[in-house]
């Protein structure tokens, strides 16, 4: 399928046309309503809702937000979630671009409850007749939310989800320990829902300490996550500088050969960040890829390399002269097809001179 950076219009559904693309759209749109209403704090987008009053301004407002949010739920489904993970449960989410509504989102809701506190004098039957709305949306976002999954996704998408991202990630050890997270989130919203049927201030007291506490839980675990991921020690750092300077030498197409199963592996990191030599970038794991390497060998007069970032073919790769691979990949190059040369600076790295430009003789045989 095409890649969704690279691909914007109704071709996502008509290559290779299936109704289990069509139920998989369905699934990804829900399932990137929930963990979105998740991410916004589950009330600021339901209370609203419950107490939309079509006379005031406010409400019109926040049906405003509610169309901007289901309206990136499903670009979000539609362009990314069908494209990248056709038939994953756990689809990677994307709330940083629903992110910037999350404020109005909160002065609203908070704009609500103080409103719907001073009417519960005056209407209470109107008042107890939006708190089951409310209600009903909380046991319809529980029940979903119980029954979906998560985690797995990118840490930068989800600002938001940090704390889930992680506890998915680096705490849980399985799916049920996972799910018994979803189950205790899922009490900690029905429970809010009492407090704000039955103390309306104790409750935006109690949400604005959590709203607070999680933010500064975001932010602490994407400083981690950032270091943890994207670090470098300053010696590696140098020898990417040195390596720039060898390749800067050399004459003729070079090829990255890395792996896609990790998210930023360390060899892209280094040569998209150090390196201001063309270079081209192929992961070795695909299932196109190891189709190609059925019988070891990649004929570039006849086949061709997939871009790992576009997801599109180099139109123009038609010979590789020198061949960059890290020590610990499972990828090795025929013997007698490739010269090694000993005098590269990058540790951990080896480059070959390839013998036959316009073939490439490639094993994960160690």
């Amino acid at each position: 399928m095409p890649n969704s950076y690279s691909s914007s219009n109704l071709q996502v559904l008509h290559l290779a046309w299936s109704w289990e693309k069509i139920r998989y759209l369905l699934y990804g749109l829900i399932y990137d309503i929930v963990f979105g209403v998740l991410a916004f704090g589950i009330f600021p987008v339901l209370v609203p809702a419950a107490f939309f009053q079509k006379k005031e301004k406010e409400s019109w407002f926040y049906l405003f937000l509610l169309c901007s949010f289901l309206i990136g739920c499903i670009t979000i489904a539609y362009m990314i979630t069908l494209p990248e993970d056709f038939g994953s449960r756990a689809p990677r989410l994307h709330m940083r671009y629903l992110e910037p509504l999350v404020i109005p989102f909160y002065i609203l809701m908070v704009d609500r409850i103080r409103k719907a506190d001073y009417a519960e004098r005056e209407e209470t039957g109107v008042l107890q007749y939006r708190q089951r709305i409310l209600g009903i949306g909380i046991v319809i976002f529980a029940m979903l939310l119980i029954g979906g999954s998560g985690g797995g996704s990118f840490l930068a998408d989800n600002s938001t989800l940090l704390y889930y991202e992680l506890f998915a990630r680096f705490i849980s050890k399985s799916e049920i320990i996972l799910l018994l997270l979803r189950l205790l989130v899922a009490i900690a919203v029905i429970a809010g829902f009492i407090v704000v049927c039955k103390r309306k201030p104790v409750f935006l007291k109690l949400f604005g300490i959590l709203f607070i506490t999680l933010n500064v839980v975001n932010s602490a675990a994407g400083i981690f996550a950032g270091h943890y991921r994207y670090g470098i020690q300053e010696e590696k750092r140098q020898q990417a500088v040195y390596a720039n300077e060898y390749l800067k030498d050399l004459q003729g197409n070079i090829l990255l050969l890395s792996e896609g199963k990790d998210t930023s592996p360390e060899d892209k990191r280094l040569f998209d960040t150090y390196m201001d030599v063309e270079f081209f970038v192929c992961d070795m794991d695909g299932l196109e890829m190891q189709a190609l390497l059925e019988d070891n060998v990649i004929d570039l007069a006849y086949e061709r390399l997939r871009c790992d970032v576009s997801g599109d073919y180099y139109p123009n790769l038609s010979h590789v002269d020198y061949i960059i691979v890290k020590n610990d990949y499972d990828v090795r190059l025929m013997e007698d097809s490739a010269e090694k040369l000993e005098d590269f600076p990058l540790q951990g790295y080896s480059i070959y001179k390839n013998l036959d430009s316009g073939k490439m003789y490639v094993t994960g045989e160690t």
